[in-house]
């Protein structure tokens, strides 16, 4: 999966501290593009979840929470439907048991004892018991790779054997693409990006993480010095994306793209600052693709670039890239044009031929900041949009109970509030508040978690009537 955006942007906002940049890349803004439109989308009110960035729950241990009735009035990870390689085995079914081994030598990421309390950063559930986490141990700072059998109470830790040095005193940091309670793909690096001694790669299982194959080394040739995966997502088990940054400077986020068709053993690079075939200014802040061959990046220009929002859309699988156009807002003709606003386009997203994302402007007069909610019916050719109520951190959309429909039910975490829509993204209702933001994740109308954030805590919390309550978890490793 997709992955959750949500993390891409924790990893960008750590490149524009750094100074470090590729001073031989070129810079070209490419022109042309699709023409705006004003579609939106609605739809049947969804049953079924669109997983994605890679993506019903009920709690066996419900005494261990706390149910907490929030006073109500915003990643969300999304991927096409993935169709199983007939080259993989299938998944064992049943309780997964994991072999007992003995503790990992200091030359790994090791594996959080069994009575840990973890801190989840990251969720995807797959049915009411089964799904995937990313998550840190009470003393071990790096990213752990935890699956849960009984709706996110009690983890196994099935962290692939990731080098790790020592000497760096460094955390190593995790990405994810989860397809389903059995197939994902993990990607890692240190802290603030400096490479580590052995070549990237990426992790795969198809067991649920009780075994782990490594792909082929990426080629990060002239790229050494800088690296940070942002996202990965596949839209199917063959086609497969992963976005890593690779240096900064005068408001240029230079990226690397890698491609595979093969279910990630080999990965291509597609993108780079050299191929000239990506517009590298500008933070980008996200990545999806719809199928094999459609696809958006977005990204923040910081208010140096005016009369722009960074949107770029690939039909070829990434290889090549245009620039598509958003409507400007009848109410704010100025709102992209004026300089002294800072505007910037998020959360991309694609369920079938439906694609979103999120379009944020500070603008400082009258000094507030205004949210729109772009939405295409046609993979991102024309782009209608609708205002949204508050500064938004995580949207997600269910997928239609018709298929082929326009995808109707959908949340957003924003604000310190959850956000309700059933049309569509084109009116919004405020069903709880949470005083914190984060990742959500739903899996039908009713059943949901959110990675709960505020500034000093982070807290896993479920729902069983939609978003109007929530139950504290205490996750634990076993």
């Amino acid at each position: 999966m997709i992955r959750k955006l949500f993390h891409s942007i924790i990893l960008i906002l750590g490149i524009i501290l750094l100074t470090s940049c590729l001073p031989s890349a070129q810079s070209t803004a490419q022109q042309g593009g699709q023409t705006g439109g004003n579609s939106g989308f609605g739809g049947t009110p969804g049953t079924r979840r669109f997983g994605g960035t890679p993506n019903p729950l009920r709690l066996t241990q419900r005494a261990e929470g706390t149910t907490i009735p929030f006073g109500g009035g915003q990643g969300g990870f999304g991927q096409g439907s993935l169709t199983p390689s007939p080259t993989f085995p299938p998944l064992p079914t049943g309780t997964p048991t994991l072999p007992v081994t003995p503790p990992r030598p200091a030359s790994l990421v090791g594996l959080l004892s069994p009575g840990d309390t973890p801190t989840i950063s990251e969720i995807q559930m797959f049915s009411d018991k089964a799904g995937w986490a990313i998550g840190t141990g009470v003393n071990d700072p790096n990213d752990h790779i935890l699956r849960t059998q009984d709706g996110g109470t009690t983890w196994i830790d099935t962290t692939p054997p990731e080098p790790l040095d020592p000497s760096l005193a460094l955390r190593k940091q995790a990405i994810a693409f989860f397809a389903d309670a059995g197939h994902a793909w993990v990607s890692y690096q240190y802290f603030g990006g400096p490479p580590g001694g052995t070549p990237p790669l990426i992790w795969f299982t198809a067991d649920g993480g009780q075994s782990w194959a490594k792909s082929a080394a990426l080629d990060v040739g002239q790229g050494e010095s800088f690296y940070i995966p942002g996202v990965m997502q596949f839209t199917d088990m063959l086609h497969g994306w992963l976005l890593v940054h690779v240096g900064n400077g005068m408001n240029h986020d230079y990226v690397f793209i890698f491609s595979t068709q093969d279910g990630g053993k080999t990965w291509k690079r597609i993108v780079d600052p050299w191929t000239n075939n990506l517009d590298m200014s500008c933070t980008k802040t996200g990545m999806f693709f719809a199928d094999a061959n459609t696809g958006l990046v977005t990204g923040d220009c910081n208010g140096v670039i005016p009369n722009s929002i960074y949107v770029y859309r690939t039909t070829d699988g990434g290889s090549t890239w245009k620039r598509a156009s958003l409507p400007i807002p009848a109410t704010l003709p100025d709102i992209y044009t004026n300089e002294s606003n800072v505007c910037g386009a998020y959360n991309p997203g694609f369920l079938g031929q439906t694609s979103w994302l999120v379009v944020r402007c500070n603008t400082y007069d009258p000094g507030v900041t205004q949210t729109f909610l772009y939405t295409s019916t046609n993979g991102g050719q024309n782009w209608g949009y609708h205002s949204l109520p508050a500064l938004i951190d995580y949207i997600q959309f269910l997928a239609p109970s018709t298929p082929g429909g326009a995808p109707g039910v959908g949340w957003f975490a924003g604000g310190g509030r959850v956000y309700l829509t059933e049309d569509g993204g084109k009116t919004w209702q405020p069903v709880s508040g949470l005083g914190g933001e984060g990742q959500l994740d739903f899996i039908s109308q009713t059943a949901g978690w959110l990675v709960a954030k505020t500034s000093d805590s982070i807290t896993l919390v479920y729902t069983s009537d939609g978003g109007a309550t929530w139950t504290q978890l205490k996750p634990v490793t076993r």
